[in-house]
């Protein structure tokens, strides 16, 4: 993995991302024990599901109610299979 650029305040370019949220606007959080906690998806993890593909809940997804990803309050979360989260696709 690459290095990451310095820090705000410690001289050089400070990073303008935030490092928790991926490239396609979802949120990650670490879980689990400090030093060995796993990075899972934040909407995922507050429905219940999980923090990953591929965990429990085959086959359901968690919609974002709202349409902003960044949005995970749990009243804008609900569980949804895939083909119904298509349906509200936009696109």
């Amino acid at each position: 993995m690459g290095k990451r650029g310095p820090k705000a305040g410690e001289g050089g370019r400070p990073r303008t991302k935030d490092p928790a949220t991926r490239s396609d606007g979802y949120k990650r959080v670490t879980v689990g024990p400090k030093g060995k906690g796993t990075q899972v998806l934040e909407h995922r993890a507050k429905a219940g599901l999980g923090g990953t593909k591929g965990s429990k809940g085959k086959g359901t997804v968690v919609d974002h109610k709202d349409g902003n990803r960044g949005n995970n309050s749990k009243g804008n979360l609900r569980k949804v299979s895939k083909g119904t989260n298509n349906k509200r696709r936009k696109g």
